[in-house]
Formats: structure tokens, C-alpha cells, sequence
């Protein structure tokens, strides 16, 4: 009779711990579930679907705006933005020397290297590179006009790129203008105004000074 109210205490404690084993792994199992149910973001359930590309809501300095002596760029979007390749996809003209650029969740930041040309209106063109978070919509050819001095330059020249043995329209070809001189090398000498052409082969080139110039289109290799 001693014996086994042993047995029966030993087969109590087993079973105690073993609840006790599932109860821990239950509560660790739950609070990893709430953790990650936590973690992921994600759009509401319904609702329509953003179609809409992000804008600018602010920049430095102002679109259009003159006298501009600073030596930062700014853009900020109404939106959380995707920015990808700037390097590849922003076009500067006139051409300025280095800069470095910083990724904002809503914009970004360019920070020049030295000062800019006295008396010239710059367009700084990001093309495709801005795109909202949510469905990637991009924003189609974000520019930024602006002038060190006086004048905002208005001339502009448009048209299209195609190969002269079949008439084929070339896509992203660079289309380049020159201040022209007699003794021009264009292998040796960077552009003063340039641009790329689009899936179609067009192009169009803005805010140009007023002058004589050579133009020239090519793929770079």
C-alpha cells in the first residue's frame, strides 16, 4: 500500500510538467504571432487604388525662381517616394561638377561641390527616377528650372532621333549642344546643354540661352 501513492505522486508530477511544458510553448507560440502580426505593413483590406504619380510640394531652390547662390538641391513630395539610379537617370545642363546626394523618405537632397555659374538658368531633369512606395507609380520627368542670375533662359528645341539606313527611331540616344567654334572636337569636348531621347526616339531640350550652337546626337558606349 506504500508503494503506491509513490507511483501516483510520480505520474503527477510528470504530468505537471508536462502541461507546463505546453503552456510555456503555447505563450512563446502566441506572443511570436502577435510580434509578427505587428510587424507587417500592409495596405488596408479595400479602398480604391493609388494611380496617382507623386508631386513636388516643395523645393530649394523655388521652381523658376532667380538669384540663386546656394550649393543645395531639394525636393520634397507630397508622398513616400521610391528613388532608384540617380546617377543614370538625372540630367543636369548645364553640366556642374561633383555632388553628393542623400535619399530622403520623402524627397531628396543634392549637395554640390562647388559653386554654381554666375547669370545661368539650370534645369535639374530626374526623369524616371521617382516613383511612390505604395504602387510604384512614377513620376514622369521631375524637373527643376532656376536661375544664379536675373533671367530665366526660354529657348527650347525639339524633334526626334532615328538611324539614317532604316529611319528607325533610336531610344535613349544622347542629344547634345555645343557652343560653336570652328575648331570643335566633339570627342574631347562636353556638352553645354544635352538630353535624352525616349522609347519613341524624341527629344526635347529646354531653357536654352540664347546663341549659336553645334548639335549632335549619339549612343554612348
Amino acid at each position: 500500500m506504500g508503494i503506491i501513492p509513490a507511483i501516483y505522486t510520480s505520474l503527477n508530477m510528470h504530468k505537471f510538467r508536462l502541461i507546463h511544458a505546453l503552456l510555456i510553448i503555447s505563450i512563446v507560440m502566441f506572443y511570436q504571432l502577435m510580434v509578427s502580426s505587428c510587424a507587417q505593413v500592409a495596405a488596408p483590406p479595400g479602398g480604391k487604388k493609388d494611380t496617382l504619380a507623386p508631386t513636388i510640394v516643395s523645393s530649394i531652390p523655388a521652381l523658376k525662381s532667380k538669384n540663386y547662390s546656394g550649393k543645395k538641391i531639394e525636393l520634397l513630395f507630397n508622398e513616400y517616394v521610391d528613388i532608384k539610379n540617380v546617377n543614370q537617370e538625372l540630367l543636369v545642363t548645364p553640366s556642374i561638377g561633383f555632388f553628393e546626394t542623400k535619399i530622403n523618405p520623402k524627397g531628396l537632397s543634392i549637395v554640390l561641390d562647388s559653386a554654381l555659374q554666375k547669370n545661368t538658368t539650370y534645369t535639374f531633369n530626374f526623369r524616371n527616377a521617382v516613383s511612390d512606395i505604395s504602387e510604384h507609380n512614377i513620376a514622369k520627368n521631375v524637373k527643376l528650372v532656376f536661375s544664379t542670375g536675373e533671367l530665366i533662359d526660354s529657348l527650347s528645341i525639339k524633334g526626334h532621333v532615328s538611324f539614317l539606313e532604316n529611319d528607325k527611331k533610336v531610344d535613349n540616344a544622347l542629344v547634345a549642344l555645343y557652343p560653336y567654334s570652328d575648331t570643335l572636337a566633339i570627342d574631347k569636348t562636353k556638352p553645354y546643354y544635352f538630353t535624352k531621347t525616349d522609347t519613341s526616339g524624341n527629344y526635347h531640350l529646354e531653357n536654352i540661352a540664347a546663341g549659336k550652337y553645334f548639335m549632335s546626337s549619339f549612343i554612348d558606349v
